[in-house]
């Protein structure tokens, strides 16, 4: 693998790694561990001492299990990004994931484990409760990628990164990955590692090519630099044979696709990159085209175009070893 290509990969690997550490906490995951899921109301505070925080609760709605009409729940006193209680004024209605420890309720996935009862979300995690089947977990997952509540489309994007089995078919997914890959840069929301991943693993065409054409006419450079990134977590063989079917007619165009081949394995790219040095560039190309098969150990030679043209610059593919 090229040297470039490794170092991108690894990011990506990282990135996949941050996904897969929130997945854990998903609803998604929270609906399927968790012993309760229940909708309920905050009615006070019961702090026992100045070390615990202590809430109790009103059950109005179980989602999964059955859980006591009146509860409370206890977490160590402070504020902790880790904890949940110490957010949470009487009044507040929320769905809590819970587990059942001897007697007493507890809650799953510390501060991820209660949010905001809205509408919206009571409906995405009673669909959630409804099933273990992966596939048809899976499919609901893809769906809520185009729900209204951005708290859902994220949580949904980072479940279904890291979902055992991903939807055979799902135009919701496919249209979502498409419009937000064809975004670009403007897409840096916090679920785009995780779209990213799924469009990795599904290596669905057309989000591969939204990507690719968004990369190819980015501006500035540094966008260009990040999505190349990107581009990184599909298949080599995909991204070369895509770039040997798009239009590289403009010249910057052919800039941006030869630094991107340069990157690649030698095997995917050199013969993408010798279509192209056959073909009339500019200078600035040209120029890139000869480096980027200088990466992957291919000589070039500039050579003159046809006799009865103007004469421009253009290369001849020479193998390494070898004099023009």
């Amino acid at each position: 693998m090229n040297h470039g290509f490794r170092i991108l990969a690894t990011a990506l690997l990282a990135t996949a790694a941050c996904v897969a550490q929130a997945e854990a906490t998903t609803l998604s995951a929270l609906a399927l561990e968790s012993d309760h899921v229940v909708v309920a109301r905050a009615t006070h505070r019961t702090d026992p001492d100045d070390t615990v925080i202590r809430v109790s609760f009103d059950r109005l709605e179980d989602i999964k299990g059955t859980a006591p009409r009146q509860f409370s729940l206890s977490e160590p006193a402070g504020a902790c990004c880790s904890q949940l209680l110490f957010t949470i004024d009487p009044g507040e209605q929320l769905v809590l994931f819970l587990d059942r420890i001897g007697p007493r309720l507890h809650l799953r996935g510390g501060s991820r484990a209660g949010v905001e009862a809205s509408e919206l979300v009571v409906a995405h995690v009673r669909s959630l409760c409804s099933t273990t089947d992966p596939m048809l977990r899976a499919g609901l997952l893809a769906d809520a990628l185009a729900a209204e509540d951005a708290r859902i489309r994220t949580d949904a994007a980072l479940a279904l990164a890291n979902a055992p089995v991903l939807p055979q078919a799902a135009p919701a997914l496919e249209a979502r990955l498409v419009e937000r890959l064809g975004e670009g840069t403007r897409a840096l929301t916090p679920d785009m590692p995780a779209l990213l991943r799924i469009g990795a693993r599904m290596d669905l065409a057309s989000a591969r090519r939204a990507l690719l054409g968004s990369y190819l006419d980015a501006v500035p450079q540094e966008d260009a630099r990040a999505l190349r990134m990107w581009i990184a977590s599909y298949p080599a063989e995909s991204v070369a044979g895509d770039l040997a079917t798009l239009d590289l007619d403009d010249g910057a165009r052919t800039v941006r696709a030869a630094r991107l081949l340069a990157e690649l394995p030698a095997h995917h790219a050199v013969p993408v990159l010798q279509r192209l040095a056959r073909r009339p560039s500019g200078t600035a190309a040209t120029r890139e085209i000869g480096r980027a098969l200088a990466v992957h150990g291919v000589r070039t030679a500039a050579v003159l175009d046809e006799p009865t043209a103007p004469q421009r610059p253009h290369l001849q593919v020479v193998p390494a070893g070898r004099k023009p």
